[in-house]
């Protein structure tokens, strides 16, 4: 049912921290919060039907992209000095 998934999102939200929480938050900015709910009631589905598909315990994805966050930036740097060696 909708409305338990949907729910299900809410409560998700009014986490301090989780990967869900940030998710949310981004998503937030950018959908406004009724698309953002839906997204994330979705990303919770298929979190859902992973763990039931695989039969294991839920391992919440790691909030730390700190290594994402330096590539991103390295290469940022690296097309910005090229451009200016042009």
């Amino acid at each position: 049912r909708m409305d338990d998934r949907t729910s299900d999102a809410s409560m998700e939200r009014r986490k301090k921290e989780g990967y869900f929480k940030h998710k949310y938050q981004k998503l937030l900015v950018r959908k406004g919060a009724k698309k953002a709910i839906v997204a994330i009631s979705h990303k919770l589905i298929i979190a859902a039907y992973q763990v039931l598909n695989k039969k294991e315990a839920y391992k919440s994805p790691l909030l730390d992209n700190k290594k994402h966050e330096e590539k991103r930036k390295t290469k940022s740097v690296q097309k910005s000095k090229e451009s200016l060696s042009q």
